[in-house]
């Protein structure tokens, strides 16, 4: 079965945070929610000290879209699960007409399709943005509301897996360091007094592979 679709600019009102520089900043206030939060809620926070007049509040359950950043670790859209704050910029607000799509289906919509909008991204090396117009232009798929909510609930399951995976990696690796610094301790302070000054050569037979037609 073949969805309709519409665009993100069809469905959805998109609001830009605010710029604060450090002169804005304090030690208590309103959160400062910036793209390091989003990919990281145990972030520090800098916090507003000010009102909340033309300011861009957000709270628990808010659909965040980073538009700003480093390709690959900046970009992406976040359901915002942190305490109440105000929006840092490069940060799209999403408002999505909850007739048609879900909070949850429109954040998995958008991140499908992010290495797309990353390769269009505009700036200099290792610092890229895209534009509005850009996000507006995505298309978003529209199955029943039902539908995606029963699709949504299935890929957070597969995400919460992906993330458990990620970490008993981690968990591994850590394992494996430590056991190796405790067998032969630290190979460039060497407190166990092992023998230095061989080379990998010497030691072994280094064969370089040859491509094949």
């Amino acid at each position: 079965m073949k969805w309709p679709s519409a665009t993100l600019g069809e469905l959805c009102n998109l609001r830009n945070g605010k710029a604060y520089n450090a002169n804005d900043w304090s030690e208590s206030g309103y959160p400062i929610i910036r793209i390091q939060n989003l990919n990281d809620i145990s972030k520090p926070f800098n916090h507003w000290p000010g009102t909340l007049a033309k300011q861009v509040q957000v709270t628990a359950g808010d659909l965040l879209l980073a538009w700003a950043g480093t390709p690959g670790t900046s970009f992406g859209a976040h359901i915002w699960n942190g305490p109440e704050g105000v929006l840092n910029q490069h940060i799209f607000q999403v408002e999505q007409d909850e007739r048609k799509l879900t909070k949850q289906w429109l954040q998995f919509c958008i991140n499908t399709q992010i290495l797309t909008l990353v390769s269009q991204a505009q700036g200099g090396v290792g610092l890229k943005h895209v534009t509005k117009g850009m996000v507006e232009s995505l298309n978003i798929p529209l199955p029943p509301l039902a539908e995606q909510k029963r699709i949504a609930a299935i890929l957070d399951k597969a995400d919460a897996i992906r993330r458990k995976l990620q970490q008993s990696l981690r968990l591994s690796d850590d394992f494996l360091r430590s056991v190796f610094l405790d067998m032969f301790g630290d190979p460039v302070t060497n407190p166990k007094g092992w023998d230095e000054g061989l080379v990998l050569g010497e030691v072994a037979d280094i064969v370089s592979g040859v491509a094949k037609g």
